[in-house]
């Protein structure tokens, strides 16, 4: 079984629906024996989370926090028109970003237009995640969007690891292992504290684990 290293798709209070600060989940990571963690709130277009300015001040937190390295992300929202809900001035501050599509910012365009959105927000050269591609809210091209992730290098984290997984999910396992080589996949539950970990990234484990580390994560 492979040792588990970081998580990095976590909420603080910051984001409005998650209860934890920065230091109480750096304390929390140590108790796991994790080395490293990213802080990724939520972009605007999530009620209640931070205001863009937050990016801009990041400076400000340790780069280690009880003996655990601290990155900065963020999770973006991915807005109809493939277009971030983020300015690039403030994604130039992060060490990486996630995307994904929700429902409170984002009117389904059906099967083609999700996918052809989410795939324009992955070609950003700091996005290294896809957050939730096998939730029911909207529909996705599987094998389109796994093509886009070998392509530009990006994971792809879900929920995969629900035991009778039917669904979204069901259909997107089974495109991950007609690709050759490690395919960016991360599974995992969502995350708004410190409960599950991700699997190391950039291992050469095969299907199921993440290649985002070709992007410099």
């Amino acid at each position: 079984m492979k040792r588990l290293i970081a998580d990095i798709h976590m909420h603080t209070l910051a984001s409005g629906h998650a209860y934890g600060t920065i230091r109480e989940m750096a304390a929390a990571a140590k108790e796991q024996q994790l080395q490293l963690i990213g802080i990724s709130e939520h972009a605007p277009g999530i009620p209640g989370t931070v205001d863009p300015f937050y990016y801009g001040n990041l400076r400000v937190i340790p780069r280690v926090i009880d003996g655990v390295e601290i990155l900065h992300g963020c999770e973006i929202n991915v807005l109809n028109g493939g277009r971030l809900s983020l300015e690039q001035k403030y994604i130039d501050q992060l060490d990486y970003a996630i995307v994904g599509i929700h429902g409170l910012c984002y009117q389904n365009e059906g099967t083609d237009g999700n996918t052809t959105n989410l795939i324009e927000c992955m070609k950003n050269p700091k996005v290294k995640l896809v957050s939730h591609p096998d939730d029911d809210h909207t529909p996705l091209d599987y094998p389109r969007l796994v093509q886009a992730a070998l392509q530009y290098h990006v994971a792809l984290k879900g929920s995969l690891h629900q035991p009778g997984q039917k669904g979204p999910a069901a259909q997107l396992l089974p495109e991950l292992p007609h690709h050759a080589g490690p395919v960016p996949a991360i599974p995992g539950a969502y995350c708004c504290g410190l409960g599950r970990a991700r699997p190391q990234l950039g291992g050469p484990a095969g299907p199921g684990l993440c290649a985002a580390g070709e992007r410099g994560l």
